[in-house]
């Protein structure tokens, strides 16, 4: 018999240690829309490219560079040896991006905050004659202009790592073959960041880390096997399950630990690496209390289930729809929708700290027909766009987004309406083609189907291998 835990019995032990769970004297109510603190970093994943800066602006930021070069700036990398090299695993995406921010900082302080975010340099281009300088701190030794050193074609899909941390170590032959292969200063840990190309061309390694956040990070993959997997709920059991997939075969079915019947409020929203271990983890809200939690998981045992500090359900008219890294830092964030005004906003996390907030730049009311159904990147370029459906035409959309700002909204060439049967009920990418595709289900025959596309273009469909008839179980996998 699995061990039964109620969510809210849970929430009571949170509470006592002041984390503003459920009966708690000094549970804070607050206003969605209203930001604790402003969100201030820069947001990586729009470094322009060094070679689209003309001459004169490149001049300008390799003299910003120099300026900023100091021993100390060189000592805090060559002594950083838990983080300098990529087989450190994620801390060497996390520490070298925080490195960049300090040149970033200090060209926005010195009047040269056109160049932030610093722009990036492919290894596969040749370095700008601007950029063949070093400063006098380091050697003088020539560079090679032209390195040749293109990114490999095992990092042509992201997604085939299975976290972070694998991504960073697979990079290590290449990153250390640029370095080698630019010579010079570049040659020399200690010696390294003072070369201006030192710093662009770990821009451009930034890019690479958050364009892999962006994309792959909250792929719904519970066992690690880079493969997406579907994330079933009995509501009247509490029951969680979990289809280990390979593409559309159900590999086998694991069940959670803990259980949480619909009774008792609960309900799951979504998925996310909440507490950084690279697992993905389960989203829960209670619409009455508005309290929102996490089981945190160690494969299918829930390891902890912290709640968070704010509350918003259904007094305030607020619905939590999702997860995504809107604002790009590595974290995963929470998306809610208020029908009533068509209002769509943000919860920016540092894990389970809320550290901002932002309305979306777009508003739906909800008697226009329209639901959110998930999240993902549709058109690769490390953004978090919104998938709609509109099950009274059958339409479904995307917003592309650029943070919270939305840039377009294509439709698909196929719509779908809700009296077919069928319901959108989340995202993946069930091929791993690096495309997000459409999980859709069919109560009455229990069919589960994919939509496999090329951004919004549907380019095949698929059954997947089991099915499940009835309202029972729902997926929630968005």
């Amino acid at each position: 018999m699995k061990l039964l835990k109620a969510f809210l019995l849970v929430g009571g032990i949170v509470a006592s240690s002041g984390c503003g769970g459920a009966g708690a004297a000094d549970e804070e109510k607050v206003e969605l829309g209203q930001a604790r603190q402003a969100l201030a970093v820069v947001v990586p994943g729009t470094r322009p490219n060094i070679n689209n800066l003309t001459s004169q602006e490149r001049t300008s930021l390799v003299n910003g560079i120099l300026a900023f070069i100091t021993q100390p700036i060189l000592d805090e990398h060559a002594s950083a040896h838990e983080w300098h090299h990529p087989v450190n695993g994620e801390a060497f995406f996390i520490r070298h991006h925080e490195y960049l921010n300090k040149l970033e900082t200090y060209l926005t302080n010195n009047g040269l905050g056109q160049f932030v975010p610093l722009p990036l340099w492919n290894p596969g281009s040749p370095i700008p004659d601007e950029f063949l300088v070093s400063d006098p701190l380091v050697s003088n030794a020539p560079m090679n202009k032209n390195p040749n050193r293109p990114l490999p074609a095992a990092f042509n899909n992201l997604c085939s790592f299975p976290d972070a941390s694998q991504f960073a170590i697979n990079l290590e032959t290449f990153h250390d073959g640029v370095h080698t292969a630019v010579g010079g200063p570049m040659a020399f840990l200690s010696q390294s960041p003072g070369a201006p190309i030192f710093w662009l061309w770990h821009g451009f390694l930034d890019d690479l880390y958050h364009d892999y956040e962006g994309r792959c990070e909250n792929r719904k993959d519970f066992n690690r096997d880079v493969h997406t997997d579907v994330l079933w709920y009995h509501g009247e059991t509490g029951t969680v399950s979990i289809w280990a997939m390979d593409g559309t075969t159900v590999q086998g079915e694991s069940f959670l630990n803990w259980q949480a019947p619909s009774n008792q409020g609960w309900a799951i929203k979504g998925t996310g690496d909440f507490s950084g271990d690279g697992r993905t983890d389960v989203l829960w809200h209670h619409a009455e209390s508005g309290q929102v939690g996490v089981w945190v998981l160690d494969g299918t045992n829930v390891a902890s289930a912290p709640l968070f500090a704010w509350t918003a359900g259904a007094a305030d008219g607020w619905e939590l729809k999702g997860t995504g890294d809107f604002n790009r830092d590595g974290h995963i964030d929470l998306l809610w929708y208020k029908g009533q005004t068509g209002q769509i906003h943000v919860w920016y996390l540092d894990g389970m700290t809320i550290t901002g907030t932002a309305d979306l730049s777009w508003n739906v009311p909800g008697d226009q027909g329209w639901e959110i159904k998930g999240t993902g990147d549709f058109n690769r370029d490390g953004q978090v766009d919104i998938l709609w459906h509109h099950p009274g035409s059958g339409a479904v959309g995307v917003w592309l987004m650029n943070g919270t700002t939305v840039m377009s909204d294509p439709w698909f060439a196929w719509t779908v309406p809700g009296d077919q049967g069928w319901q959108l009920k989340g995202t993946g990418d069930y091929n791993q083609d690096g495309n997000v595709d459409l999980l859709w289900h069919h109560a009455e025959s229990g069919r589960v189907g994919v939509w496999f596309l090329d951004g919004t273009t549907i380019t095949s469909t698929a059954d997947m291998s089991w099915n499940v008839p009835g309202t029972a179980w729902e997926i929630v996998s968005r």
